[in-house]
């Protein structure tokens, strides 16, 4: 009888295995879902929905893309950790949603390090620093001159304690040993009316927004995030060139897939090899240039799409924790 049970639990136990290497070799077999952690409408859902009518293509499943948005990006973001790693639930990342969240949301439901999987990183972009005209600085430099004769008086709007452009300034007040004066709001639309309206001196934003404005005479660009100039913007310097030689200002915004922990080898490859594929094609690339100006494909696969995540995953929150930043 026990021989008999050995065997039959055996055979049970090779079925299994044999129907999830069957699954794995198959897949995709039914739709993926691609799990937006951010409100439908922004950078992160257009880009998304884009790569997820690509990846469709490609794979012969439609790739559904849902929005979760909410708590700096932690409540999509979890349900994508929470997911059987399997591949049929995949996420949208950004710095903002596997980053900064550990820093700025108490309990977010994961660690990037241990309970994901980054997949690819599809999309580069940019972000400039930029004042409004009535300010009257023109460069770095200016902008110090006048924080030194005023200080604590200039304003900077944020999107929110602890974002991208917060960071910024506070490196920057670091770099230069002036004070600002932060202006925190929900999201990046209230601070970019309010630059217009001459109610904030400063902010950040993509360099198609930021040339738009300096065409209507409204802003004056400052200075470029990253190791090279904005081809829309080819005047304006990086904040290296201008002496602010800063680590994190020499990252960029990017947006990428990532998938829960565990995800089996062979369905890993399927999904890179699509993922490759989207991001090599021109209608692609003329997406981005078109629709997300100033961004470029950037065909990061997952060993240095991970490896990148953990240096600024350092680099920000070490920086976060030195503001006192507290999670919300």
């Amino acid at each position: 009888m026990k021989r008999r049970t050995l065997i039959q639990a055996g055979i049970a136990t090779l079925s299994i295995a044999g129907t999830r290497t069957w699954a794995q070799q198959n897949y995709p077999s039914r739709v993926i879902r691609l799990i937006n952690p951010f409100p439908a409408g922004g950078t992160a859902d257009v880009v998304g929905r884009k790569v997820a009518e690509m990846l469709t293509v490609r794979l012969g499943q439609p790739v559904i893309v849902e929005n979760k948005a909410g708590a700096n990006g932690a409540i999509g973001t979890a349900e994508v950790a929470r997911a059987p790693a399997d591949g049929y639930t995949l996420g949208i990342a950004i710095a903002d949603s596997v980053i900064s969240v550990a820093s700025l949301v108490k309990k977010p439901g994961y660690d990037v390090r241990k309970d994901l999987t980054p997949l690819f990183q599809v999309m580069e972009g940019q972000m400039v620093l930029f004042a409004n005209r009535q300010l009257g600085v023109k460069s770095l430099r200016e902008l110090f001159q006048a924080a030194r004769a005023n200080p604590g008086k200039i304003t900077f709007g944020s999107w929110g304690t602890g974002t991208a452009v917060h960071q910024i300034m506070v490196i920057l007040e670091r770099s230069a040993g002036v004070s600002f004066l932060h202006v925190p709001y929900k999201g990046a639309a209230p601070a970019f009316q309010d630059i217009v309206g001459n109610n904030i001196n400063i902010t950040a934003g993509p360099p198609a927004l930021v040339a738009q404005y300096v065409q209507k005479g409204y802003a004056q660009p400052l200075a470029v995030q990253g190791a090279a100039r904005s081809g829309l913007l080819p005047d304006v310097p990086t904040y290296k060139e201008q002496g602010v030689d800063a680590p994190l200002l020499q990252t960029t915004p990017w947006i990428g897939l990532v998938a829960p922990k565990g995800l089996p080898v062979e369905v890993q490859m399927r999904l890179v090899s699509a993922l490759n594929d989207v991001c090599r094609t021109p209608d692609y690339e003329k997406f981005l240039n078109t629709s997300i100006g100033g961004a470029r494909p950037t065909l990061k696969e997952p060993a240095p799409f991970a490896r990148d995540i953990a240096v600024e995953f350092a680099m920000t929150n070490d920086l976060l924790r030195s503001m006192g930043v507290e999670p919300q």
